[in-house]
C-alpha cells in the first residue's frame, strides 16, 4: 500500500540524507505509536538511499531484546554488505566485552560495569568498519525498535552518534513511545544532539483514510466507508489497513464490518506494548466503558499519572481515545485474550475500584457477575440495588443474574428475605412457572408471620397460581412494619377481586384519590379495575382508568399499573380506549425483557379486539399471549387469552381450532375467579356452532350465577343474558330470549342518569338486534335500526355486521329490496374484514338469526378472500353443483349473483369482459340455469328481478 499522509515526514528524512551525502552526518529520531507505519517509512527511505548509491545497514530491537547484550550492534555487522574481516573482528571484541560483564544486573552504561580497554577496542573496531564502508558510498544506519535496543548497544550508539558530525553517516533510529523510557541518560544525550532531527508520525486523519480505501474502490464508496474506518481505528495505519482487508473480503456481506484481519492487527498492536501498558488495556476492556485513571489505579495498584500515560499510548496506537478503549470490537478482541482467571480477577478488582468510587450499583454489579463473586456485604448490597433498578426499568433478566449471585453472599435475614421477594418478581416476569419454587419457600415463612411488606408482595404471585388460601393467610399473619398502608389495601383489594368470596368479608372500600395516588398509583388501577366489574359504574371505571393512564403515561410506569388500568377500560365498554393506550405501549421496548408483562398486554389487547369485531387481530395476540408464557405458566389468568381464542375460531368458523383451544388443561382454580367466567361464555358459543345448544345453555346460567354471588353481574364482563338469548333464538324459544333481552335492557336503564350511555352502546346494540330477532320480521325495522346505530358507534363491526343483515333481509320483506341487498352486501364486506368469512356467507343467505343459530357450515374457502363470498342452503340445487366450478367460475358467479355487471366483475378480477362472458356461459352450464336471475335466486334464495339485463 502506498504511503498516506507520510510525505512530510519522508521529506524531512530526505534533506538529512541530503546533508548526510555532503558530508555532514545527520541523526534522525522517529516516533510514532505500534502501528503507526514506522517501518513503512524507514522502508519507503532505504528505497531513496539505494536509488541515490548509498548503502543501509539495519537491525531491528525487537528481535534481538535488551537481554542480549550488544546484540543489536552484532546484527547489523551481520549485513552481507559488511567485509567478512571487518565483520569477524566485531564480533571478536563483542565476545571479548560480554565475557566480562558483571552478572548482577548493573547498567552495562555505567563505566564500571564492562572492561574499560575491551570496549574501548569495541567501540574502535566499530567506528573503523562503518567509516570504512561510508569511505566506499555513504552509509544510512537504520535502527528500528529503539525502545527494545539492549544497554551496550544504545552505549555504542550514543558514541556513534557524537563521531559521525562530519562524516557521510547517517543514524535513524524509530522508537514507540513508552510508559517508562528505559535508559533516560541515552535519551538525554542523544535529545541534545545539535545535529538531531525528530519526526513525529500521528494517525491517519479521515481524508487519508479515504485516500488508502480508493485504492481498492471508487471515491464515493470510499468517503462513505472512511468515516466508519476513522471511528474504528482512530487512524492508525496498521488497524486501518486490516479494516481495509477485511472489508474488501466482506464488503458483499456486511460492508464496514471489522473481521479477523483486524483483530489479528489489534493484538498485533496490544503486544508490542510493555506489560504496564497491556495491563492497562486489559483493565480498560473489563471496565468496557470511559473510566479516570484513580479507578484503574486502584485496579493495577499504579498511580493514576501511569494509567493516563498509558492510555496516551495506547491512544497512539488506535486502540484507546481518551478515558476508553476506542470501539467494542478492540474491547471484545483485548478480552478474549485474558487467560479466564485473570480475567475474573480483573473483573472482581474493577467491582471493587467501582465501589470505591461511588460508581452506580449497575456498574458494580454487572462486574460482580463477570466475576462471579458476592463474598462482601457491600457487594450483595450493590448487587441488591442494582436488581432493584432493573427491575424498575423492565430488565428483569439482568435482575434475574444480580439475585442469583447475592444469594451467594453473606445476607443477613432481612436481605435474605428481600432477595427472596426481588428473586420471585424477576422471575415471574421472566417465566411464572419458574417462579413456583420460589413462591413456595416464601409462603413457608409466610405463614410463620412475616412482614407486611413481604406478604403484600407474595399476594400477586400467589393469586396468579390459584393460591387464594394461601393469600388470605398471609394477610392474616402479618406482622406490622413501615409498609404504607395503602400497600396492604392494594392487597387485600386485589385479592378480593381475583377471589370473590360472597361469604367473606366486603370488599375493601376505595379509596380516595388524593390518598391513593401520592402513595401507591396501583392502589388506583386495582381500584378503577374493581369498579368496571361492579354493575352500573362503568363511567366512573372508564374515567379512574383514563386519569389514571394520563397521569402517569403509559411508558413511565409499572406494568402492574397499566395492566389494570387497561383492563378497567375494556370492561367498562371503552376497548376502543383500551386499544389506543396499547398502541402507545406497543412504541415502546419497556416490555421487551418482561415475557409475562408482554403476554398480559398481548391478551389485552385481544380482548379489546374481539370486542371491536377483529377477529384476526384478536387470535394473532391472543396466541402470541400464550406463546411468550406457555398456558401453564399463565396460572387461573389463562382463561382469558384461552377464551378469546375459542371465541375467535368458533365465530371465524375454525371449529377443529376451537376444540383443541378448549382441549387445553386449565386449573380448577380458574372458576373460582373472575378469569373462568369469559372462559365459559367461549365454551358456550362453541357449544352452540357444533349443535350442543342445552350444554351451551348450562354453561352461561352457570356464568350468570357466579357473576350474581360475586357481585359482578356487569355486561362489561360478559353479557351472559344475551349469550343465552342467541342459545333461546336457536331452540326456539323467542319468549325466554326476549325475557333475557328485556332483563339486560332493564339493568341498563337503572343505570345512573349521569352516566353516559356510551359504556353500554355495544351491549344495547346486540340487545336491540337479539330482541328484533324475536319479533314478527314487519316490526324489527325501528329496532334493527337503532342497533345499527348503536353498533356503528360502539366500534364493533362483526356485531355491525349482523345487525346490518338483518336489517338489509327485513327491508327485502317489506319490499325494499335495492336498499336490503345494500345493507347486506355491506354486512358481509365487514364480516370478511372481521375475519368472519363463514358469518359473511350466513348473512349473505339468512340474516344474523341463521348465522348464530346454526352450526357453521363446512365450505370451500374462496380463492380471492377479498372478494364477497356466498354460503349455499343446504340441499339446494346450487349447493350439489357449486362444487362443480373452478375457482375463477367461482368468484365470477359471487359477484354476478352480487348484481356487479360484466365489466364491474372484468374491472374487479383484472380480466376482460370476453372472459367473463365465457366464465358465465360455463356457470350457467354446470348450474343448469339460463338468466342471471336464477343464478341469483340458487345461490342467496332470492329474486333478483332486474339483474338479466346486467352486461
Amino acid at each position: 500500500m502506498p504511503l498516506v499522509e507520510r510525505q512530510e515526514q519522508l521529506s524531512t528524512v530526505s534533506g538529512a540524507w541530503r546533508d548526510t551525502r555532503a558530508g555532514r552526518g545527520q541523526v534522525v529520531l522517529v516516533t510514532g505509536g505500534a502501528g503507526s507505519g514506522k517501518t513503512a517509512l524507514l522502508d519507503a527511505f532505504a528505497d531513496e538511499v539505494h536509488s541515490a548509491g548509498g548503502r543501509t545497514l539495519g537491525t531491528d530491537g525487537s528481535f534481538t531484546g535488551r537481554g542480549t547484550p550488544l546484540g543489536s550492534i552484532a546484527q547489523l555487522f551481520e549485513h552481507a554488505t559488511v567485509p567478512n574481516a571487518v565483520a569477524d573482528r566485531v564480533r571478536r571484541m563483542i565476545l571479548a566485552v560480554t565475557s566480562r560483564l558483571p552478572t548482577g544486573g548493573a547498567d552495562p552504561l555505567d563505566p564500571r560495569a564492562a572492561n574499560g580497554p575491551a570496549v574501548t577496542a569495541l567501540l574502535g573496531a566499530i567506528f573503523a568498519g562503518l567509516f570504512a564502508l561510508a569511505g566506499v558510498a555513504p552509509l544510512c544506519i537504520v535502527i528500528d525498535g529503539l525502545h527494545e535496543v539492549d544497554a551496550m548497544s544504545l552505549f555504542c550508539l550514543s558514541h556513534l552518534a557524537r563521531r559521525i558530525r562530519r562524516a557521510p553517516i547517517m543514524l535513524v533510529l524509530a522508537e514507540s513511545p513508552r510508559a517508562v523510557p528505559a535508559h533516560p541518560e541515552f535519551r538525554a544525550e542523544l535529545l541534545s544532539s545539535p545535529h538531531l532531527s525528530r519526526i513525529a508520525l500521528h494517525p491517519l486523519s479521515e481524508k487519508g483514510l479515504a485516500e488508502l480505501i480508493a485504492e481498492h474502490t471508487d471515491p464515493v464508496t470510499a468517503h462513505e466507508i472512511a468515516g466508519e474506518a476513522h471511528r474504528t481505528t482512530g487512524g492508525s495505519p496498521l488497524l486501518a489497513r486490516a479494516f481495509v482487508d477485511d472489508w474488501l473480503a466482506e464488503h458483499a456481506r456486511t460492508p464496514g464490518v471489522a473481521g479477523h484481519t483486524f483483530d489479528q492487527a489489534v493484538l498485533s498492536c496490544l503486544y508490542r506494548q510493555e506489560p504496564q501498558t497491556r495491563a492497562v488495556a486489559h483493565a480498560a476492556a473489563v471496565l468496557g466503558r470511559p473510566a479516570p485513571p484513580e479507578t484503574i489505579g486502584q485496579m493495577l495498584d499504579v498511580v493514576p499519572e501511569a494509567v493516563t500515560r498509558a492510555m496516551r499510548i495506547l491512544e497512539s496506537a488506535g486502540l484507546a481515545d481518551g478515558d476508553r478503549l476506542r470501539h467494542r470490537r478492540i474491547i471484545e478482541r483485548i478480552l478474549a485474550a485474558v487467560p479466564d482467571e485473570e480475567r475474573r480477577n480483573l473483573h472482581r478488582r474493577a467491582a471493587t475500584a467501582l465501589f470505591a468510587h461511588s460508581a452506580s450499583p449497575d456498574a458494580v454489579a454487572g462486574q460482580l457477575v463477570s466475576a462471579g463473586w458476592a463474598g462482601a456485604t457491600w457487594a450483595v448490597s450493590s448487587l441488591h440495588e442494582a436488581a432493584e433498578h432493573e427491575l424498575s426499568r423492565g430488565r428483569a433478566d439482568r435482575a434475574n443474574v444480580y439475585l442469583q449471585l447475592a444469594q451467594r453472599g453473606p445476607l443477613d435475614p432481612r436481605q435474605r428475605a428481600a432477595a427472596r421477594m426481588m428473586l420471585l418478581r424477576a422471575r415471574w416476569q421472566l417465566n411464572p412457572r419458574s417462579a413456583a419454587p420460589q413462591l413456595d419457600e416464601i409462603v413457608l415463612r409466610l405463614r410463620r408471620g412475616a412482614p407486611a411488606a413481604e406478604a403484600a408482595s407474595a399476594v400477586p404471585y400467589l393469586l396468579w397460581q390459584g393460591r387464594a388460601e394461601d393469600a388470605t393467610e398471609a394477610l392474616r399473619l402479618r406482622r406490622p412494619d413501615t409498609t404504607p398502608p395503602a400497600r396492604i389495601r392494594t392487597a387485600e383489594m386485589l385479592l378480593a377481586l381475583i377471589r370473590p368470596d360472597p361469604n367473606g368479608p366486603d370488599r375493601p372500600a376505595e379509596p380516595g384519590l388524593a390518598e391513593s395516588a401520592a402513595v401507591h398509583p396501583c392502589l388506583d388501577a386495582i381500584a378503577a379495575l374493581g369498579t368496571a366489574l361492579e354493575p352500573g359504574r362503568a363511567t366512573d371505571a372508564a374515567q379512574a382508568a383514563d386519569l389514571l393512564l394520563r397521569r402517569y403515561g403509559p411508558t413511565s410506569v409499572d406494568p402492574a399499573v397499566l395492566a389494570p388500568a387497561v383492563a378497567a377500560l375494556t370492561y367498562s365498554g371503552c376497548p376502543a380506549n383500551s386499544l389506543a393506550w396499547l398502541d402507545e405501549l406497543a412504541t415502546d421496548d419497556a416490555f421487551a425483557h418482561r415475557p409475562t408483562w408482554t403476554a398480559v398486554f398481548h391478551a389485552l389487547r385481544a380482548e379489546a379486539l374481539l370486542r371491536t369485531g377483529s377477529l384476526t387481530g384478536a387470535a394473532h395476540h391472543a396466541s402470541a399471549a400464550l406463546t411468550d408464557v406457555s398456558p401453564h405458566g399463565w396460572g387461573v389468568a389463562v382463561g382469558v387469552p384461552l377464551a378469546t381464542l375459542v371465541n375467535a375460531a368458533t365465530t371465524a368458523g375454525r371449529l377443529d381450532d376451537a376444540e383443541k383451544h378448549l382441549t387445553q388443561p386449565v386449573p380448577e382454580a380458574m372458576f373460582r375467579t373472575p378469569f373462568g367466567l369469559p372462559y365459559l361464555q367461549a365454551a358456550a358459543r362453541h357449544h352452540l356452532a357444533t349443535g350442543r345448544a342445552r350444554t351451551a345453555a348450562n354453561e352461561l346460567r352457570l356464568c350468570g350465577s357466579l357473576m350474581t354471588r360475586w357481585g359482578m353481574d356487569t355486561d362489561g364482563l360478559v353479557p351472559w343474558r344475551l349469550e343465552l338469548a342467541r342459545v333461546e333464538l336457536h331452540l326456539g324459544g323467542r319468549a325466554a330470549a326476549a325475557e333475557l333481552v328485556r332483563a339486560q335492557l332493564d339493568r341498563l336503564d337503572d343505570r345512573r342518569p349521569d352516566e353516559p350511555a356510551r359504556h353500554h352502546a355495544r351491549t344495547r346494540g346486540v340487545a336491540m338486534r337479539l330482541l328484533a330477532a324475536t319479533l314478527p320480521a314487519h316490526q324489527r325495522g325501528p329496532l334493527l335500526s337503532e342497533a345499527a346505530d348503536l353498533l356503528e358507534g360502539a366500534g364493533d363491526r362483526l356485531e355491525l355486521a349482523c345487525a346490518l343483515a338483518d336489517q338489509g333481509h327485513a327491508l327485502r320483506a317489506a319490499g325494499d329490496g335495492a336498499r336490503g341487498r345494500l345493507r347486506i352486501r355491506r354486512a358481509a364486506q365487514l364480516a370478511e374484514e372481521c375475519g368472519a368469512e363463514p358469518i359473511g356467507l350466513q348473512l349473505l343467505r339468512g340474516g344474523s338469526a341463521r348465522a348464530e343459530a346454526a352450526p357453521v357450515e363446512k365450505v370451500a374457502e374462496p380463492a380471492a378472500p377479498a372478494e364477497p363470498t356466498v354460503l349455499v342452503p343446504r340441499g339446494s340445487q346450487a349447493g350439489r353443483s357449486l362444487d362443480e366450478l373452478t375457482d375463477a367460475e367461482r368468484r365470477v358467479a359471487m359477484l354476478a349473483a352480487h348484481g356487479y355487471t360484466n365489466k364491474q366483475i372484468s374491472g374487479r378480477l383484472y380480466i376482460t369482459v370476453s372472459t367473463v362472458e365465457q366464465h358465465l356461459t360455463r356457470i350457467y352450464r354446470k348450474l343448469k340455469v339460463k338468466r342471471r336471475s336464477a343464478l341469483a335466486a340458487e345461490m342467496l334464495g332470492r329474486d333478483e328481478s332486474g339483474l338479466d339485463d346486467a352486461s
